[in-house]
């Protein structure tokens, strides 16, 4: 058996020294694959973004949960796709954003659309100016209405969605008859359902807004 094992030795090496060229290709092949994406540019790497882990409706909010990274082509990125969830986690959505597309600035609310993205109404009532300092958008209000019953007023509530920055260049004016203050222009949202009862004691009876919490 030994004499049977050194005859095929030659033929061994003979064949080694055949493969030795091939072998020799492969192993700079595998060396490129592991080196070659180091050294490709980043557009042909692909550029990591966010996008929708699954269809998100106007009006909803983003949980962490919500979106996913994806490496896609470079060219294929939108222009001002978002990358860092940050930018995304806890906004509210504008515009439907479809399950596995990128997350882009335009398919999120801005603070100030924020609080106006779930069907609600946008209205003008007349502010106190006293209490133009300590409201910004998102400040939660009580309109209390004039009725029919004057003993029985109704209350609505609001959100801000416009306030003066300066209320005295705003342009205070004599407020609604019988108030006698001075008032501002404030920009609110509330349902719908409610705008119809604010017009109407505006035009024939008093509007006092109120800071809620």
């Amino acid at each position: 058996m030994l004499e049977r094992f050194r005859a095929a030795v030659p033929h061994w090496r003979r064949a080694l020294r055949r493969r030795r060229r091939l072998l020799t290709l492969l192993a700079l092949a595998a060396a490129l694959v592991a080196v070659l994406p180091g050294m490709l540019p980043p557009s042909a790497r692909g550029v990591e973004v966010l996008v929708a882990a699954r269809s998100l409706p106007a009006g909803s909010v983003i949980a962490a949960e919500d979106l996913r990274r994806e490496r896609v082509a470079g060219p294929l990125v939108p222009e001002g796709a978002l990358q860092d969830p940050a930018q995304a986690t806890g906004r509210v959505v504008r515009h439907e954003i479809v399950a596995s597309t990128p997350v882009l600035p335009g398919h999120l609310a801005s603070a100030e659309e924020t609080v106006a993205v779930d069907g609600r109404s946008r209205m003008v009532v007349p502010l106190d100016a006293a209490l133009a300092p300590h409201v910004g958008t998102g400040t939660s209000l009580r309109i209390v209405l004039s009725g029919s019953d004057p003993g029985t007023p109704r209350t609505v509530t609001a959100q801000v969605l416009e306030a003066p920055s300066d209320p005295a260049a705003a342009g205070g004016r004599a407020s609604l008859p019988a108030a006698g203050a001075q008032v501002v222009p404030l920009v609110v949202v509330l349902a719908p359902q409610d705008v119809p009862l604010v017009a109407q004691a505006m035009r024939e009876g008093w509007v006092s807004v109120t800071i809620f919490g």
